[in-house]
């Protein structure tokens, strides 16, 4: 009777252990198929806000530059006889062809044209290149060979917290250098951003409201699984995101 209740103990034991192994593994299952279906939902997202810029930039670039294209192309035919016309004339070209130039810069800032297919090596050259262009602060671009390409979304998250960093660098750090660094190995990209303006402590100012820039970057690396830290002393920032390969 004892070797009876003995079995029906360890019986009953084991089958409870086997159900809350089974009910551990749905739960895990469950999970982590939520996990997946976010992160389907987090890519049409991604899809959906990238599709809506290239949209809108294409409209910019069609409807207001090609009207101020028009505007400007006819006051170059225009003649003048007195010299205040002229000025007048002058001054006013002068202003549509920064609003077209503003107008161009935002549909290549909104969507860039090339994202699709050039290497992000030599997005971040052109993009470089248009702000030595400007003179405000000495900036530098440095790579060695790339090993592998990204994804679209990847190219795109990375180039906007590029631009966003080095945004804040212009208007905040009071910085005369910046440094741009690309790192490749064969499972990794590491992207280093170096300046020499005013030390912060990124964490801190992001949680600010003046901070949405920063949590912006914040939140572009963490839609492509980039890792981002942040590292600062006297008259320097290390910047740094780091990329594994899909």
């Amino acid at each position: 009777m004892e070797n009876d209740l003995n079995l029906i103990f360890w019986l009953g034991t084991a089958m409870t252990l086997c159900l809350f192994c089974l009910v551990l593994v749905l739960i895990y299952i469950y999970q982590k198929g939520m996990i997946r279906q976010l992160e389907q939902q987090q890519d049409v997202r991604i899809q959906i806000e990238h599709h809506q810029m290239r949209v809108l930039s294409q409209e910019i670039h069609d409807g207001i530059c090609s009207d101020l294209a028009s505007v400007l192309k006819y006051m170059e035919h225009l003649d003048t006889s007195k010299n205040q016309e002229e000025h007048v004339l002058a001054s006013l070209k002068e202003a549509v062809k920064s609003s077209y130039q503003n107008a161009l810069n935002l549909c290549y800032n909104l969507y860039p044209s090339d994202i699709e297919e050039y290497r992000i090596v030599d997005i971040i050259k052109q993009y470089v290149g248009r702000i030595q262009k400007i003179g405000v602060i000495q900036i530098n671009f440095i790579s060695n060979t790339q090993t592998f390409l990204l994804s679209k979304n990847q190219k795109i998250e990375l180039y906007r917290s590029l631009q966003e960093i080095v945004q804040n660098i212009l208007k905040h750090s009071r910085a005369t250098k910046v440094t741009i660094q690309a790192y490749w190995n064969v499972n990794q990209l590491f992207l280093k951003i170096n300046d020499d303006g005013i030390a912060y402590d990124f964490m801190a100012l992001s949680k600010e409201k003046k901070g949405i820039g920063l949590l912006n970057i914040l939140t572009r690396t963490k839609q492509i699984k980039a890792v981002f830290t942040h590292k600062s002393k006297q008259g320097n920032n290390d910047i740094s995101i780091k990329i594994d390969r899909l």
